[in-house]
């Protein structure tokens, strides 16, 4: 049996190894939390503004689409019915 110096307990070879890990897993948890929060966030700030894009595209052709005629003629570009 060894101490381990970083938990101070008698611990069997290789224990000190996961203490370390879990010990630096810990410490670095609110990271990797913040991390995974704003990349979760940007992914669905992009997607909702994708979605927004769409939606306001599809809006715009059903209401507008068949009402608009183009003309060449006297200079009017476009007239609505």
């Amino acid at each position: 049996m060894q101490t381990n110096p970083d938990c101070g307990m008698h611990c069997l070879c290789g224990c000190s190894d996961w203490w370390t890990r879990g010990k630096k897993f810990i410490q670095d948890f609110p990271l990797w939390l913040e991390v995974a929060i704003s990349m979760n966030l940007f992914i669905l700030t992009g997607l909702a503004e994708l979605a927004t894009t769409l939606l306001s595209t599809v809006i715009i052709q059903m209401f507008y689409s068949h009402r608009i005629r183009i003309f060449a003629n006297n200079g009017n570009i476009g007239t609505l019915d």
